[in-house]
């Protein structure tokens, strides 16, 4: 991404990385392009998210719960209790949610100050 910055506008690199989290399988260029679409613009992120939600398994969960975290609305409080509840989460995805979660709740903390 960084060598796209030097050549694309940030609308045409924010639009490129929509259409690869829209159509890639790939998990680092998931990670690398929902990362950089919710650093730009964090709504655009979070309706990605929605898609995101309907793939089967919890492979992209972590990815979701980075969005969320970052946006630390209330209404993704259901969605961390429910994943803790009804996934089983193997390996660095088990570290993954925790760090999440930890950040969305602390945002949640500093928010009601």
């Amino acid at each position: 991404l960084q060598k796209l910055e030097e050549v694309l506008d940030p609308s045409e690199l924010i639009g490129l990385c929509v259409e690869r989290v829209q159509k890639d399988k790939s998990m680092s260029v998931l990670n690398e392009a929902l990362n950089y679409v919710t650093e730009e613009d964090t709504k655009q992120a979070l309706t990605l998210t929605q898609a995101l939600l309907t793939e089967p398994g919890t492979r992209l969960y972590p990815l979701i719960a980075s969005v969320y975290a970052k946006d630390a609305s209330e209404s993704y409080f259901k969605f961390f209790v429910d994943a803790f509840k009804e996934k089983v989460f193997i390996g660095y995805d088990q570290v993954n949610m925790l760090n999440y979660f930890t950040i969305y709740l602390t945002k949640q903390r500093q928010t009601k100050r």
